[in-house]
């Protein structure tokens, strides 16, 4: 349809169009891809005899795209219905889905219908600062809390991660109607259930060169700056520290990356990246499953890592500069793990890293303790017990 416009369409039908009860639209960053908590929400449900009528909606960018279904397994493929973004279809399913699930947020002409339930995952434990703790971002903040506001069901992994949105963060407390469910991730039963073998065969199946025989190392560097739409491109320095890393260890270790969503679009056009660069489309979750040893900085993916008990490494090259830029949660001494600046620290301490992880292993557990207290593999099962879907 030319020149449609989704705020117009939806607003026009509000009224008028009627609510199915058979159906649940998920959404999972604005329809990148079919992942993280919203992909578990969606397995659990698809799998479920009891939940066998309803329809499953899945946003996407592109119908016809051959990744959107990489992270679904082949028997509950053909259960889901693609709409894409924008599109006159995803208003209508918009309008008119009794369920709607995501990890982020709605656009701003979405309203949250009194018959619809609105379930809203998050994407990760706040490590950075976010929301109205970060300076002049009121604008963006708006729409976040506005959407947070609406939800019937708002999950958090971890009390610190309900301390942020109900204090400081997000500023819920007081004036949020439901309750915020303190649950752990449903994301994190995919890095518990998944096994290594079929996490690294999945990862081969998207062209990552991998020797079989050896550990495999990830490097999962967050973004940088302070827009989501123009972050800071660090990635030709990504490439030659893999590539020191990849000639030290070779024979020794696979390591890969897998950037930031926001740098992917850059950094997969870059031809040193080839067989090393994990495409955007595979579940963060299930590339942990994958990895025996994480190399991370300021990423939040950490916090779901620690369920696996296997070493980390921050390598935090620009701490002291990151950290006054846009503001951490934590002190840095309590990480799980040691921070180290140069590359050349890094591949001192995965020489030895079987025992110098030992140093930390207090720390780790601490840090299990109070980031991942309910991630037992089986947060789904809970959360079926206080998330209503009939």
């Amino acid at each position: 349809m030319k020149n449609f416009v989704p705020r117009e369409y939806y607003s026009r039908f509000y009224e008028q169009s009627c609510i199915n009860s058979d159906t649940i639209l998920y959404e999972s960053r604005d329809g990148s891809t079919i992942s993280d908590s919203p992909l578990a929400l969606f397995l659990s449900l698809a799998n479920n005899k009891d939940y066998t009528n309803f329809q499953h909606v899945w946003v996407v960018m592109d119908k016809l795209s051959s990744l959107n279904l990489i992270n679904v397994p082949e028997s509950l493929k053909s259960k889901i219905l693609f709409v894409e973004r924008n599109s006159k279809e995803y208003v209508d399913y918009m309008l008119t889905a009794k369920y709607l699930i995501t990890n982020s947020t709605f656009q701003s002409w979405f309203s949250k219908k009194k018959e619809q339930v609105y379930i809203n995952t998050w994407h990760g434990t706040p490590l950075k600062a976010m929301g109205f703790d970060i300076e002049n971002q009121l604008g963006n903040t708006q729409n976040v809390l506005r959407n947070l506001l609406m939800t019937d069901y708002f999950l958090s992994p971890n009390p610190h991660t309900t301390k942020i949105f109900a204090g400081s963060g997000y500023k819920m407390r007081g004036i949020y109607k439901r309750e915020i469910i303190e649950s752990g991730y449903p994301r994190i039963d995919l890095t518990k259930e998944t096994s290594s073998d079929d996490a690294k065969n999945l990862l081969k199946e998207l062209g990552i060169e991998l020797d079989s025989n050896l550990p495999v190392v990830v490097y999962m560097p967050t973004w940088r700056g302070n827009d989501t739409q123009n972050p800071s491109d660090s990635i030709a320095q990504v490439i030659a520290e893999l590539k020191y890393l990849r000639k030290e260890f070779l024979g020794k270790y696979n390591i890969i990356l897998k950037v930031h969503p926001y740098l992917y679009k850059k950094a997969k056009n870059y031809k040193e990246l080839s067989g090393v660069l994990i495409d955007d489309a595979m579940d963060a979750n299930l590339v942990l499953a994958a990895t025996d040893i994480l190399i991370t900085d300021f990423s939040s993916v950490f916090f779901d890592y620690l369920v696996t008990d296997k070493p980390i490494i921050f390598y935090a090259w620009d701490q002291d500069i990151y950290s006054e830029d846009r503001g951490m949660y934590l002190d840095m001494a309590e990480l799980p793990a040691p921070i180290l600046k140069t590359v050349i620290e890094i591949a001192d301490y995965l020489s030895d890293i079987d025992q110098l992880s030992q140093d930390y292993l207090g720390k780790y557990l601490r840090a299990k303790e109070k980031y991942v207290p309910y991630d037992d593999g089986n947060v789904m099962l809970s959360l079926n017990l206080r998330v209503t879907i009939v």
